[in-house]
């Protein structure tokens, strides 16, 4: 087993446990990342930045 795989496994059983604070914190995370990307490109690929968003919170989240 890698290490990916142990970290998987390991956010899996957070996720069980405490999915709400889980998709919370992911959400900011995904948020912040977002506006951080914005930023530093001026805006420039603000729609290709949304949808790298939507598709990490779908894969994260519920």
């Amino acid at each position: 087993m890698n290490i990916f795989d142990s970290a998987k496994e390991k956010l899996a059983e957070l996720t069980e446990t405490h999915g709400d604070q889980v998709e919370s914190i992911s959400d900011h995370a995904i948020d912040k990342v977002g506006d951080l990307a914005d930023e530093k490109t001026g805006g420039q690929f603000a729609e290709h930045v949304d949808t790298a968003q939507s598709a990490a919170d779908g894969a994260i989240g519920t």
